[in-house]
């Protein structure tokens, strides 16, 4: 990645993936043409929350399920982890609405999403809510 972003610094690039990747964060120190999106991470859309693996043979009811009786945790330990990140870096962060099963595209599963996103952004510094939500996103697809 850091070869990519070094052999084209007037290229904006968007990564997205999981947490404990520090790499991110050194990524981010060094390079201004990189972005990041930490949505599919802040939802546990691929299955890393409470050690559960949902694969696409789970369904929609046992996301669901996890999710309601964990959003609080899941909000918490998401705040706890990217906010100051997210805060020290406000104009490269973004929200996305990333998914990948079928179900991830119902709209009960899609409303939670939603519903923790907007949680989550709320916990953010206001200065930094906007550029979140979706200024960074549209000023990295405007260069």
């Amino acid at each position: 990645v850091e070869e990519i972003l070094k052999e084209f610094p007037n290229v904006n690039f968007f990564f997205h993936g999981g947490r404990e990747q520090e790499w991110i964060i050194t990524l981010m120190d060094q390079y201004k043409n990189f972005y990041y999106s930490v949505d599919g991470d802040l939802v546990n859309l691929y299955g890393h929350g409470g050690g559960l693996q949902f694969k696409s043979t789970n369904s929609k009811e046992e996301y669901l399920s996890y999710m309601r009786e964990n959003f609080s945790y899941n909000l918490e330990q998401a705040v706890r982890y990217w906010k100051a990140r997210i805060e020290a870096h406000p104009e490269r962060f973004t929200w996305g609405t990333d998914r990948w099963y079928a179900w991830h595209f119902d709209p009960e599963v899609g409303g939670l999403i939603e519903e923790f996103g907007r949680s989550f952004i709320g916990r953010l510094n206001p200065q930094v809510q906007e550029n979140f939500a979706y200024k960074n996103a549209e000023k990295m697809l405007e260069n």
